[in-house]
C-alpha cells in the first residue's frame, strides 16, 4: 500500500521532531565533554553550562515547533481548500 502525501508529511513532521531532540542532546553531550576538558573556574565554567542548556532547549524548542507546522500542514492540505 503507497503512502498518501498526508502520510510522508506527518511522517516527516515525527521525524524533524526526533531528529532535534537528538541533535540537542547530541550536542550538550559533546559540549560538556569539551567544557570538562578546560580546566574548572568556578562561575565561567557554570555559566557555560548554562548557556550550553539554553541552546540545547532553543535547538529543542525550535524542532517541536517545525514538527507543529509540518504536522498541521499536513492536515490542512489534504482537505483542500475551504470556501
Amino acid at each position: 500500500m503507497a503512502m498518501t502525501r498526508r502520510t510522508k508529511q506527518r511522517l516527516l513532521a515525527a521525524l524533524i521532531w526526533i531528529g532535534g531532540w537528538a541533535l540537542a542532546l547530541a550536542f550538550v553531550r559533546t559540549s560538556l565533554y569539551w567544557s570538562d576538558a578546560q580546566p574548572y573556574e568556578g562561575e565561567v565554567t557554570e555559566q557555560r553550562y548554562i548557556v550550553f542548556a539554553m541552546i540545547a532547549g532553543v535547538v529543542m524548542i525550535g524542532s517541536v515547533i517545525a514538527a507543529i507546522v509540518v504536522w498541521w500542514r499536513a492536515g490542512r492540505t489534504s482537505r483542500g481548500p475551504r470556501g
